[in-house]
């Protein structure tokens, strides 16, 4: 059920921060549920350390989500997250993975198994960046209808 407060109220501190650093003319604050849907014709859709904790069928489910939502190919989904290695591994990334795994069950995912998950919501990773403190971000593309 979404709720009648508009996003503005719901998140001053994001508003006040979109527009003193690019302005609220060039974005929109919508709330709801991004299992159920998310809203169509988005230039960019981004998802920052939303995913753990969910299995992967729902992971795709949103992944699918976003896909749809995208009218144009030049749209993209920007992902940041942690992502595990399973040979090679520092410290840190085994220690948030356990941590999740103590307090909600889940895991984090690898390279490969993102883009899997990726792969079954019609979409192909773009480019990948890594960034400080062990995160990364997959810019994922919207794959044409006839590859799926």
């Amino acid at each position: 059920m979404r709720s009648s407060t508009s996003p503005a109220a719901r998140w001053p501190k994001a508003r006040e921060h979109l527009a003193a650093t690019i302005g609220l003319d060039r974005v929109q604050l919508v709330g709801g549920d991004m299992f159920k849907d998310v809203p169509t014709g988005g230039d960019v859709y981004i998802l920052c350390r939303v995913l753990a904790g969910w299995d992967d069928d729902a992971v795709v489910k949103v992944f699918e989500n976003c896909r749809r939502a995208m009218v144009d190919s030049s749209s993209r989904l920007l992902i940041l997250d942690r992502f595990v290695e399973d040979e090679d591994s520092t410290v840190l990334p085994a220690l948030w993975d356990l941590h999740l795994l103590i307090t909600t069950g889940g895991e984090h995912r690898t390279l490969d198994r993102i883009t899997a998950l990726l792969n079954r919501a019609g979409l192909d990773i773009a480019q990948i960046a890594e960034l400080p403190m062990e995160t990364t971000a997959l810019i994922a593309a919207p794959r044409p209808p006839s590859q799926h």
